[in-house]
């Protein structure tokens, strides 16, 4: 911000309070555009507040993304039960394979499959690459 300034000269400051009227503007300025409406719910930062990459500025509630939301957790829930089931099938199948049950090929299959770790929820971000 650039700011003009002028020395005042003359009496005693000491004994007149001195007022000057003057004008603010911003050096830069930001265009915000959302996605999604929504209902602002919690701001959780302070005008002026020191934040860094990834804190929670605010939080916000729109019905647009109730249907996404309840479907991710439903998926959620599948593969955490799908997990859930590759790891019994595992400890069933060396169980066995250890009693001669299952042959090596049997368990190698097994072990083949694509099992993906334990999913853990992800919340909804909002970024901002350019805000000034």
């Amino acid at each position: 911000m650039h700011v003009r300034t002028a020395a005042v000269e003359g009496g005693d400051a000491r004994a007149v309070s001195l007022r000057f009227a003057g004008i603010v503007r911003a050096s830069q300025r930001a265009t915000l555009t959302f996605q999604l409406s929504g209902t602002l719910t919690e701001r959780k930062v302070e005008l002026g507040q020191t934040v860094e990459a990834g804190d929670v500025l605010a939080r916000i509630y729109s019905p647009a993304l109730v249907p996404a939301r309840d479907s991710a957790s439903a998926r959620l829930d599948e593969l955490a039960t799908n997990y859930q089931q590759s790891q019994r099938e595992w400890q069933r199948a060396s169980s066995l394979r250890e009693r001669g049950v299952v042959s090596e090929q049997a368990l190698e299959q097994i072990a083949s499959r694509p099992v993906l770790p334990p999913p853990r929820p992800v919340p909804f971000v909002a970024s901002c690459n350019r805000c000034w």
